[in-house]
């Protein structure tokens, strides 16, 4: 997505079909991989997420906002673990499989 001063660098919406996750064009892959862990996390702990946190939801906003944040820290972590691991019992490629991924390189952005 293209964004403002005023436009966060990561947002997700929720339809009954799908769920959409945007990241701001530029965003630093690292802040990238944080925001989708963020989002993943606002998805698995079933939050009901508010585009205007003021208005709609207050204290729990703010809540739901805290417990996505630990989420992603406890992820990225979790994810370090793994590829510490792997990387001491088998090749990087071997982690990146174990994840999906097939390729080393990041694509994204256009």
């Amino acid at each position: 997505m293209n964004a403002t001063g005023a436009t966060p660098s990561g947002m997700l919406v929720s339809t009954e079909e799908m769920d959409y996750l945007f990241v701001a064009r530029g965003t630093p892959l690292a802040h990238v991989l944080h925001i989708l862990a963020h989002e993943l996390g606002h998805l698995l702990l079933g939050h009901q997420c508010s585009r205007t946190p003021r208005v709609h939801g207050g204290r729990q906003q703010a809540w739901e906002e805290m417990e996505a944040e630990e989420f992603a820290y406890r992820f990225a972590a979790r994810v370090r673990l793994v590829e510490r691991r792997h990387r001491m019992r088998g090749s990087y490629q071997e982690v990146l499989a174990a994840f999906g991924s097939r390729s080393h390189r990041y694509q994204y952005g256009v």
